[in-house]
C-alpha cells in the first residue's frame, strides 16, 4: 500500500508542467538608428544627384526621391506593432537594399565627378 501511494506522489510530481517564463520579445527587425543613417544616406544621394550638373544625371535626379520614399514606407511597416515579425524582417532588408543603392549611386558620383 505503502508504495502505492509513493508511486502515486511520484507520478503526480513528475506529470506538473514547469512554470515558463514568457516568450521574450524579439529584438527589432532592425535599429531606429540604422534606419536614421539609412534615410540621412538616401537624402544625400538625392541632393547631390540634382545638383550635379551633367545631362545624364537630370533623369536621375526625378528618381532620386523615390529610394527616400522606399525607406520611409518600409519603415512603417517595420515599426508597426500589428506587422508579423516575418513581414517586418522583410520589410528591414528592404530598406537596407535601397540604403545599398543610394550609398552605391552615391559613389558612382563621386567617380563622375559630381560634389
Amino acid at each position: 500500500m505503502k508504495a502505492l501511494i509513493l508511486w502515486a506522489i511520484l507520478l503526480g510530481a513528475c506529470s506538473k508542467k514547469q512554470e515558463e517564463a514568457p516568450p521574450a520579445e524579439p529584438p527589432p527587425a532592425i535599429s531606429q538608428d540604422e534606419v536614421k543613417r539609412g534615410v540621412d544616406a538616401c537624402a544625400d544621394y538625392t541632393k547631390r544627384v540634382c545638383t550635379c550638373k551633367a545631362p545624364e544625371h537630370v533623369e536621375a535626379c526625378k528618381l532620386a526621391p523615390a529610394y527616400s520614399d522606399a525607406v520611409d514606407m518600409a519603415r512603417g511597416v517595420v515599426f508597426n506593432p500589428e506587422t508579423k515579425r516575418k513581414d517586418a524582417v522583410q520589410a528591414a532588408a528592404s530598406i537596407r537594399n535601397t540604403v545599398k543603392k543610394c550609398v552605391e549611386e552615391a559613389a558612382k558620383l563621386a567617380a563622375a565627378g559630381c560634389p
